[in-house]
């Protein structure tokens, strides 16, 4: 039944032909029913709400039906004769304060939304904003996740609120920006008119008042006042994105967010070394498998795939990175290096040991995640990969780290006394200083982070000697309870500064 020809038998406006119509429908079944009684709810709300004109009265056909009515209404005057009217009015206005509806802008688009106080607000790309269909008589609150601009309109007997994850801004009547964006943390509020209060959710009683170009940021969890750089940066509103002070990353990580994609640079060098070395090596492998097949020498290429994945992958390379793919965070530059790098390991070997291992090759490419060139039918379908060139290293580099595993073979020999003499337990609870002579300078390339991590101890002091040496210490500092390294800069909780700043924007997360 049409909601056009509905409301006109609520005015008692319909003809005869279409009276009967609208009785015939409601008689078909109770649901129609229902529907009308919500249909004719809905319009006296709005006539408390002061949203509609004329109130609307039910047409009715017979006597009692008639009688019914009039009673009501007798009934309804002496209600409000009684003053329950106003009463029963603010319990339905209460209700439909209480009903939230919610707008989220379509990624690489903004958007204006009109709010029933005359509030405009602007939302950037993917943010989204809550409010209730009508504000209370109190005050006007709404919510907002991503980046917004508010043009507020003036109440001062009604205080404009937006809640965020972090932060609550209070208003009187203002333009401000926010940007609020639990994922990664971060919470910043620009003031362009009027005076906003700022107040920090994460840690009670912070609040600060701005003035006109004053922006707020979230540092650490605590609000730092600082003032409006670049007035273009929220010109964001008129289609513009400002990119005069941001580096290349940032301006990858503005796209991403604001058209809702991954963007994938294809930079080589940008990769650890670590893991173009486990390229490298897959590249040997495929040359030398892909000729093995041309002699149809087929125990030769599962020979070489069986030293892969034991040597190369389990023993060294897993080894060292499974700290990285653990603890480091969802963004990190080097976890999602090593993710590459084994996806690319992953889909080589795949379509490599197909012909030999044919159906658990295919149960692995049916599982795993496939680019837009794969046939996800079946991994026979797809010829095998070709050495990955761009992210070969070259020979000298190759034979260096030849040698970073001889030594790490000495190390790992040393740590092993030193757990014989009870002096550590696990290796990460083992501090090594390490000395080598002159021809082996190139350790100094690599910082003492990227050395503890390929030595799997807690910290690596390298020195410059006449022959190789190593002495085992036990790890000073505090163990961290989340990667297990020892660390003299442990925060209250144990966390070492990785960890910490890694854990702190997981649980900014959560508290959405």
């Amino acid at each position: 039944m049409d909601d056009l020809l509905l409301q006109k038998y609520l005015r008692n406006e319909t003809s005869e032909e279409e009276l009967v119509e609208v009785l015939d429908w409601l008689d078909a079944s109770t649901e129609n029913q229902r529907y009308l009684d919500r249909l004719d709810y809905i319009s006296n709300l709005n006539i408390l709400a002061g949203e509609a004109q004329p109130r609307i009265r039910r047409r009715t056909v017979s006597l009692w039906k008639r009688a019914a009515q009039w009673s009501a209404a007798a009934a309804a005057v002496l209600l409000a004769c009684a003053g329950l009217g106003h009463y029963m009015a603010d319990r339905i206005l209460e209700r439909r304060t209480r009903d939230m509806m919610a707008i989220t802008a379509p990624n690489g688009q903004s958007m204006s939304v009109t709010l029933s106080d005359g509030t405009t607000v602007w939302l950037n790309s993917g943010a989204k904003l809550e409010y209730p269909s009508i504000f209370s008589r109190k005050t006007r609150r709404v919510k907002i996740s991503g980046e917004a601009m508010f043009e507020v309109e003036h109440d001062a007997s009604r205080p404009f609120i937006v809640e965020t994850f972090a932060c609550d801004a209070e208003v009187l009547g203002t333009k401000f920006n926010i940007l609020a964006d639990a994922r990664t943390a971060d919470f910043s509020a620009a003031l362009l008119e009027g005076r906003l209060k700022i107040s920090n959710r994460l840690v009670g009683g912070e609040s600060f008042i701005l003035s006109p170009n004053d922006q707020i940021d979230l540092v650490d969890g605590h609000l730092k006042l600082n003032r409006i750089t670049d007035p273009d940066d929220f010109r964001w509103v008129d289609g513009l994105m400002n990119l005069n002070t941001l580096s290349f990353g940032e301006v990858i990580r503005k796209f991403e967010n604001y058209y809702g994609v991954r963007i994938t640079i294809d930079n080589p060098e940008d990769m650890p070394v670590l893991d173009r070395w486990l390229l490298t090596k897959l590249n040997e492998l495929i040359e030398k498998a892909e000729q093995s097949y041309c002699d149809y020498e087929f125990h030769i290429i599962t020979h070489a795939v069986n030293d892969f994945c034991v040597n190369t992958l389990s023993s060294f390379y897993l080894d060292i990175v499974k700290d990285r793919l653990y603890c480091e965070g969802a963004e990190s530059a080097t976890r999602r290096s090593a993710q590459t790098a084994l996806y690319l390991t992953l889909h080589t070997l795949s379509k490599l040991f197909a012909p030999i291992l044919a159906f658990t090759c295919d149960e692995i490419w049916l599982a795993m995640p496939h680019t837009g060139e794969d046939d996800a039918r079946n991994v026979v379908l797809n010829e095998m990969n070709k050495p990955f060139t761009a992210y070969a290293l070259d020979s000298e580099t190759m034979a260096r780290w030849e040698h970073i595993i001889a030594v790490r073979t000495v190390v790992n020999g040393a740590l092993e006394e030193a757990r014989a003499a009870k002096v550590i337990g696990k290796s990460l609870e083992a501090d090594v200083h390490l000395t080598v002579p002159e021809s082996d300078r190139f350790f100094a390339d690599e910082s003492p982070e990227a050395l503890a991590d390929i030595f799997i101890v807690s910290k690596v002091e390298l020195a410059i000697g006449d022959a190789l040496a190593v002495k085992v210490d036990n790890a000073a500092g505090t163990k961290c309870p989340r990667c297990w390294k020892h660390s003299l800069e442990a925060n209250a909780e144990g966390l070492c500064p990785r960890c910490a700043e890694v854990v702190k924007h997981l649980h900014l997360t959560e508290l959405l």
